[in-house]
């Protein structure tokens, strides 16, 4: 099970923006440049649980209730974009199980960038979210990212290394 220890205030500035588009663009950005921070030094990492089965006992059920807790108010920001029409999903329950995947999953994407392009990939992340993967001219285009040359990764023939770049490709692919 997926799980995030989100600052209560964090989750509350998110709620603050207009509408629930906002709030999940909010909540993505604000995750995501505590992560950029931290690889960068500016701050400490950011506390990321991905398996509560694993912690003690006695402190899963009080994790479990407040990660719930948390993910059913990420789940209602989504939910309130479909009351007011800026998000458009068929299911909001996969649209809670994808936007908590993006989440856990930044920090090794930001690892992979280099500190000074997290700007431009968190904004990536961002217009993904909010125009999604879509042909349209009139689309304002978004710098890419720029990422490091095919000879600057070690170990090409190391399976882990070619999932990585596949990963990376899909990645710059949807951003575009």
């Amino acid at each position: 099970s997926i799980s995030y220890a989100f600052d209560a205030t964090e989750l509350d500035r998110a709620s603050e923006a207009k509408n629930g588009l906002e709030r999940i663009i909010s909540l993505v950005r604000s995750r995501a440049e505590m992560h950029a921070s931290a690889l960068a030094g500016r701050r400490p990492p950011v506390v990321l649980l991905s398996d509560i089965e694993a912690i003690a006992q006695s402190t899963a059920p009080e994790m479990l209730t407040k990660s719930n807790a948390q993910i059913e108010r990420i789940s209602a920001f989504i939910i309130s974009g479909l009351d007011d029409g800026s998000v458009d999903v068929k299911s909001p329950a996969a649209a809670t199980f994808f936007l908590l995947n993006i989440l856990h999953w930044l920090p090794q994407w930001f690892a992979s960038i280099p500190n000074a392009h997290h700007h431009s990939a968190v904004d990536g992340v961002c217009d993904l979210l909010r125009n999604g993967i879509i042909l349209d001219s009139n689309r304002p285009a978004i710098r890419a990212i720029l990422r490091p040359r095919l000879e600057e990764y070690p170990a090409i023939f190391d399976r882990s290394v070619r999932n990585q770049l596949k990963r990376d490709a899909f990645l710059r692919a949807g951003i575009r």
